[in-house]
């Protein structure tokens, strides 16, 4: 009995044209794990970007803002 062993990635083409990509579990929750945390960098520094907009125009418009003692003591 002869055992086929696979290589990994295995890019599937049936018509020439790649159309899935076969990979190991354990790599597959590697890659979501990686997303997810990515994501989260990614949410944190699109708020950082949010904030600094509006410091930004609030400059512009001479717009009073919280200060960061006050933000801080809202806990």
């Amino acid at each position: 009995m002869k055992i086929k062993t696979l290589e990994y990635p295995k890019v599937i083409s049936p018509n020439g044209q790649a159309s899935a990509v076969l990979i190991p579990i354990k790599e597959w929750n590697h890659i979501q794990s990686e997303l997810q945390t990515l994501k989260k960098k990614l949410s944190e520094i699109q708020g950082i970007r949010s904030a600094l907009e509006q410091v930004h125009s609030s400059r512009n418009t001479k717009k009073k803002m919280q200060t960061l003692k006050s933000f801080l003591n809202e806990r």
